[in-house]
């Protein structure tokens, strides 16, 4: 039997899970200030942003798991986070496909409408993957790039792996993979929601 709901609750739902993404977001944002302005706070906000960064799921601790099969240092790091969001939207469509062939019957198989369905069943699902890990991928991208010096500015060194010497050749795919995360990320994923707004603008 079909449970109706009633549309002010429609209405509430849709308004409150808005809210909780402005939310997530400002979390999000506001526990990155300390890394990124390089600023020391008091302990009273340094603890704040602590459990901020525990509700907004910054930065997942994956460099100690991959040193335990032999990735040391922070291009392993960097290829994890590139590559673990796709793996993740590939999952999903994959997911998506095998019901959309499950509700129009083995018997149809894999055509272009499968496809489209596919497609467009996976749409939500990779919208809120995106959503929860850009932000958290674009920080782990640009600490390719943050670098601190020593020794009176004479040499610096990543940050992120103090044991790789900034702008060196051991610096070199560090600068690389970062760049591609940048270009994947804070410009394909920006750009990838301007082309799903454009091909529905008919709808707007």
């Amino acid at each position: 039997r079909k449970v109706s709901v009633p549309p002010s609750l429609r209405r509430l739902v849709a308004s409150l899970f808005g809210k909780l993404r402005i939310l997530w977001s400002f979390y999000q944002i506001i526990s990155l200030v300390p890394s990124v302005y390089g600023v020391v706070l008091p302990s009273s906000l340094s603890r704040l942003f602590d459990i901020m960064s525990l509700f907004a799921g910054i930065e997942l601790n994956v460099g100690t798991p991959l040193e335990c099969f032999g990735l040391s240092g922070f291009v392993p790091v960097l290829l994890f986070y590139l590559i673990a969001p796709l793996v993740l939207l590939l999952v999903v469509w994959l997911v998506a496909l095998a019901l959309s062939i499950r509700s129009q019957g083995a018997a149809i198989g894999l055509g272009r409408a499968t496809v489209q369905r596919a497609w467009l069943r996976a749409l939500p699902a990779s919208l809120l993957v995106l959503f929860l890990l850009y932000p958290i991928v674009t920080s782990v991208a640009f600490k390719a790039f943050e670098c601190e010096e020593f020794d009176g500015g004479r040499v610096s060194y990543l940050r992120a792996d103090y044991t790789t010497e900034c702008w060196s050749s051991a610096h070199a795919p560090v600068v690389a993979i970062g760049m591609l995360a940048l270009l994947v990320y804070p410009v394909g994923v920006p750009f990838a929601y301007f082309m799903l707004l454009r091909a529905a603008r008919g709808a707007l």
